[in-house]
């Protein structure tokens, strides 16, 4: 069926409807009042919200900047913060590593991903095997503070010794941080190229209902398309280095270069106290960071929409070819590897005597973890809400200034990347320091959520609203009538993910916050199990507490999330 036929007229009719839109601008740019007018508002806010802090950072890096004599009565040091980076062997280091690490695990998982997909596919129950995926993506909702802590206590408990000094080893380190990735991310890209398996193979089974294809064409080719798409996907971040991660990791003694550009830009920073260093290497990461962004954004857009958002398929649905044993043996690993970190955090406490000195309340205060949940519920659906209407501009596919947007929405999901020095200077000075308030809106990103919005919005129902406009429906009536609709159970998800992402967090509360009520119940676990010696059950009993509410959430939500926001939304991993 095409466009047309969806649109129940006949060409030459849509055709002549549109011809008068298309040749005058100026009536265009009055029909779509409201779309420009979110797209000034939304401009106007980044430049506030991310550009004033950027700007300050900028200053910083081109300054020796003195905490007591403030950023504007610092002396200028021009480019020396940045020739002293470019000699800085460390610096250098952690640049090295940083893309290293992340090539490495885009090799590791494409192969091991695009590898379970085929094995996977063989499956023939459609819902045995959406459990088997729902499962392996799973661990996308446990905080990646528990996962690395996880892995220090079990490591450390099945060698007897210091897990930290084994990781001190780059060989250990970085295996143990690619397998980590790959157990908390590699569940999304599996389930894209599932989905795109799924919907090739529906396809055949329409145009070609007697006749027989090669497994070639109908599983192994939108398989490497989709895993391949999801690889070029995670090329935006290459500059990014998981700093949860890394800081739960890495010992207090290590080299900051071990550690990545986060990690050095970090204890640059707030360990060195060297502002301008830490904001030089922040700007040089950012500028880098923002030519991928765009880079992929317009690779994604202009070849790889289709791997990415596959149709006429919603799910993984039934499929044929693959082998069965196969499928068995690797669903069976992934989901083995899911059931033993949900049975430590749920189950091996249990199994063994808790420290009677020591409580549930004295690690995660009570009033911090009341308090964190119900301002991450409430920032979350703010920020569901903000995503939407941010989304609907990026809806129409020729709107006059849309590109401008869109490299606007790019550039602050950028800027909002990772922690920097001197958005904690922005924040110290607006006297926010030792609040909950920092913690909690590091977390937020409503930009991503508009981009995924958009996707799921235009990939199905982006004809219905060429319609609306062909019949002379304003954009207020569109707006509510037509795209809230249509998305309302993705904005849902999309809350739920904001809120993971908020709940989820952890280094913001080692840096904004020296006092356990400001922090979030995942850094309050943290902090917790760096001080504590007292062995493993007491930190799986923290892990499942904290790990709780988003698992809930998951399996209620299971549905909406897997099955649309996850499979078909552009989630970093």
């Amino acid at each position: 069926m095409n466009q047309n036929e969806i649109l129940g007229q006949p060409e030459t009719e849509q055709d002549n409807s549109w011809g008068p839109v298309q040749q005058n601008g100026g009536r265009r740019k009055v029909s779509y009042g409201l779309h420009y007018t979110i797209m000034i508002l939304a401009i106007l806010l980044i430049v506030v919200i991310q550009g004033v802090p950027l700007i300050q950072g900028l200053l910083m890096s081109l300054k020796d900047f003195h905490p007591g004599r403030g950023l504007l009565s610092s002396p200028w040091a021009g480019l020396r913060n940045y020739t002293d980076l470019f000699t800085n062997h460390e610096f250098l280091k952690a640049m090295g590593l940083t893309l290293g690490m992340n090539v490495e695990y885009l090799l590791f998982s494409s192969v091991i991903v695009f590898g379970a997909a085929l094995a996977i596919s063989g499956i023939s129950s459609a819902r045995v095997k959406e459990w088997i995926v729902s499962l392996l993506v799973l661990p996308f909702f446990i905080p990646t503070a528990v996962l690395a802590m996880l892995a220090l206590n079990v490591w450390g408990s099945a060698s007897h010794s210091s897990a930290l000094d084994a990781l001190a080893n780059p060989e250990y380190f970085t295996l143990t941080v690619l397998l980590l990735r790959l157990v908390q991310y590699g569940g999304i890209p599996l389930l894209v190229a599932l989905i795109a398996i799924s919907a090739r193979q529906a396809a055949i089974r329409q145009d070609m209902p007697h006749g027989s294809v090669s497994y070639w064409t109908s599983t192994v080719a939108p398989a490497a398309r989709a895993v391949g798409a999801t690889t070029v996907l995670q090329l935006a971040y290459l500059l990014s280095s998981n700093p949860e991660l890394i800081f739960v990791l890495a010992s207090p003694l290590m080299e900051r270069a071990h550690g990545g550009i986060d990690f050095f830009i970090i204890i640059e920073g707030v360990v060195g106290v060297d502002f301008s260093l830490s904001s030089a290497a922040w700007i040089i990461r950012f500028i880098l960071q923002l030519l991928l962004m765009v880079a992929v954004y317009f690779l994604i857009r202009g070849l790889l929409v289709k791997d990415l958002f596959p149709q006429p398929e919603d799910g993984v649905g039934r499929t044929f070819g693959g082998s069965r044993l196969a499928g068995v043996i690797v669903a069976s690993t992934g989901v083995a590897s899911v059931l033993a970190i949900l049975y430590l955090m749920y189950l091996r406490p249990h199994l063994s005597a808790l420290p009677g000195e020591m409580t549930v309340g004295n690690a995660l205060p009570l009033p911090s973890f009341a308090t964190y949940l119900f301002g991450a519920m409430l920032l979350s659906v703010l920020t569901a809400m903000i995503a939407a209407v941010l989304a609907y501009p990026l809806t129409v596919k020729r709107l006059h200034g849309g590109m401008l947007y869109r490299l606007a929405l790019i550039f602050a999901l950028c800027a909002s990347g990772g922690i920097s020095i001197h958005q904690y200077y922005a924040f110290q000075q607006l006297g926010l320091i030792n609040t909950m308030i920092p913690i909690l809106i590091t977390g937020l990103n409503p930009v991503a959520a508009a981009f995924v919005l958009k996707s799921l919005f235009n990939s199905r129902y982006a004809p219905l609203k060429k319609q609306a406009e062909l019949e002379g429906r304003g954009e207020v009536e569109t707006f509510f009538t037509l795209f809230i609709p249509k998305t309302w159970k993705s904005i849902f998800a999309l809350s739920v993910l904001q809120f993971v992402s908020v709940w989820n967090t952890a280094l913001p509360s080692w840096l904004y916050s020296s006092r356990p009520i400001y922090r979030s119940p995942v850094g309050n676990m943290l902090m917790f199990q760096q001080a504590w010696t007292g062995g493993s059950p007491f930190i799986y009993l923290l892990s499942g507490i904290v790990a709780l509410p988003p698992l809930i959430l998951f399996f209620i939500f299971r549905k909406w999330l897997v099955r649309s926001v996850l499979s078909k939304g552009l989630v970093k991993s």
